[in-house]
């Protein structure tokens, strides 16, 4: 072996399934444009490997450290388009795998490949090093004069840097957020519940009516809910407790009444109190939205069973409380995808290059070209904005004041990626938006959509979408497209014929 060419060691087979996976998802989307030369019978993933990292022989590689933690080497290897693998690849695409080094801290460790992501061939980045090295895998014994050593980690830019640094700033953000939100909510302990009628009642206690007061407000916000007593982590004063991940709870409708009762009433109740002379009261309210529903539509005899039910989902005690469940979700949902993006980055691995920084983002190396428009009035602009979508390799934006069709090029351009058999994510801070561009696939069988979400919220347009309807607007779609291109033509064609059969009859009775 020649001293100056250090072995790649890759491993494929701890993550196999999930990268044959990923591969056939790949082609799927490509078509036989991505590996031409595949049988049937071979696997993909043998296939590929063999394909892009010719057994023992040098090839070129263009490596880059895309870490975003500091106790996981994250490495991405992009092969060169050359020799096999350029006839093997569609026109503009390559193939980059994403993988962590193995054992950790070792002086000669393997890259253990756990993505295969498909992205937008390009010149190498500033950030990559372009390497020649000889592949070799799985090798479990001596890795010797391998690529992956301290010096190669020197020589690799730290492109993450900054974007760790913001995503730290952004997380100190979330855990200030998430605070002020625990500071907002409030809570009442009650020590028992009732059920009367179509009411619910509660009793509760307070140290003192002051302290009642100051909650008092909150008794008419449409949010307020029974808790039980594990929401806080103090058994009698509201004290959020952080430790919950998911807890049951019952929506509570309108307040009606507030009654003053004497402590001394409820000693037993109150036996554990922390209070030696508690402000105690009743308070009424209706049964929330759905039980209510619930509770109308039940026939006359089952609703004493009804309401035995409806009193067993409420805690014998707990508290009565605001619900800021939709803030929390938000800001958990927000913190998992700083999480997701430090140890995975999704389907874009150098996002991290570009992220905080968007003139590091590439600019198209290709055309795409459209050889038939779904929405015949679109201009010229338009069309080269959706051109800009379907070719922009990190990120496109698409700015304009109201009016100049941004909704337009937002269908045009799912239509277009749809046909191409890619999966597309539409997502808008406002529901309307997301409805708006979906009114303008409504009637495209090619476009199966699914509307996410709570669908009391969608405009009429994106009812249609919701998931309990999705699939009979799906078969809808199929249906005016098939009556709209050929059963109106047949018709019509039906028509014609008979009006000429009533002719011929007509000169046959003249005749």
């Amino acid at each position: 072996m020649n001293e100056q060419t250090p072995y790649l060691y890759l491993n494929f087979e701890r993550n196999r399934e999930r990268l044959e996976e990923r591969l056939l998802e790949i082609r799927r989307i490509h078509g036989n444009r991505l590996f031409p030369q595949l049988h049937p019978d071979t696997n993909i993933l043998d296939y590929f490997v063999e394909t892009a990292f010719e057994k023992g022989a040098p090839g070129q590689y263009f490596l880059a450290n895309t870490s975003l933690k500091d106790n996981y080497i994250d490495i991405t290897v992009r092969p060169k388009r050359a020799g096999l693998l350029e006839k093997e690849l569609p026109t503009g695409i390559t193939l980059c795998l994403r993988g962590g080094l193995f054992p950790r801290q070792h002086p000669s460790p393997e890259l253990v490949i756990d993505r295969v992501i498909d992205i937008f061939d390009a010149p190498r980045r500033s950030f990559e090093l372009e390497v020649s090295a000889i592949p070799l895998l799985a090798n479990n014994g001596e890795r010797r004069d391998n690529l992956f050593t301290g010096r190669l980690m020197l020589q690799l830019p730290e492109i993450s840097k900054k974007t760790r640094e913001h995503l730290q700033h952004w997380k100190d953000y979330l855990e200030w957020k998430r605070e002020i939100v625990e500071s907002q909510l409030s809570g009442l302990r009650y020590f028992s519940a009732e059920m009367s009628g179509e009411q619910l009642s509660f009793r509760v206690a307070t140290e003192n009516e002051a302290v009642f007061e100051t909650f008092e407000r909150s008794l008419n916000r449409d949010e307020l809910m029974a808790f039980p007593l594990r929401y806080s982590s103090d058994a009698w004063v509201f004290n959020y407790n952080r430790n919950i991940r998911s807890i049951p709870s019952v929506a509570l409708g309108r307040f009606r009444k507030l009654r003053k009762v004497d402590s001394r009433e409820y000693d037993a109740e109150l036996r554990e109190c922390p209070w030696p002379t508690p402000f105690v009261a009743e308070l009424i309210f209706d049964l929330g939205e759905d039980d209510q529903a619930e509770f109308d539509e039940s026939p006359p005899a089952q609703k004493e069973a009804l309401r035995r039910f409806l009193l067993k989902k409420i805690p014998d005690e707990g508290f009565l409380a605001v619900s800021l469940v939709g803030e929390f979700t938000l800001i958990q949902r927000q913190s998992q995808s700083i999480r997701d993006l430090e140890m995975e980055s999704g389907y874009a691995p150098f996002l991290s290059s570009w992220l905080f920084d968007i003139s590091q983002a590439n600019t198209p190396q290709i055309t795409a070209p459209v050889d038939a428009w779904l929405m015949e009035n679109i201009n010229e602009e338009q069309q080269k904005a959706v051109k800009k979508i379907l070719t922009a390799p990190d990120v496109a934006l698409i700015q304009g004041p109201p009016g100049t069709g941004k909704t337009t090029v937002i269908g045009e351009a799912i239509y277009q990626l749809a046909r191409q058999g890619k999966r597309v994510l539409l997502a808008s801070q406002a529901n309307l938006a997301v409805d708006n561009a979906l009114e303008k696939l409504a009637s495209v069988p090619e476009i199966r959509a699914i509307r996410l979400g709570r669908s009391h919220k969608f405009s009429p347009e994106g009812q249609e979408f919701a998931e309990d309807k999705v699939l009979k607007k799906f078969y809808s779609s199929i249906a005016d497209y098939c009556d709209n291109n050929y059963l109106t033509a047949w018709r019509e064609s039906d028509l014609q014929l008979e009006a000429l059969r009533r002719q011929l009859e007509d000169i046959d009775a003249m005749a």
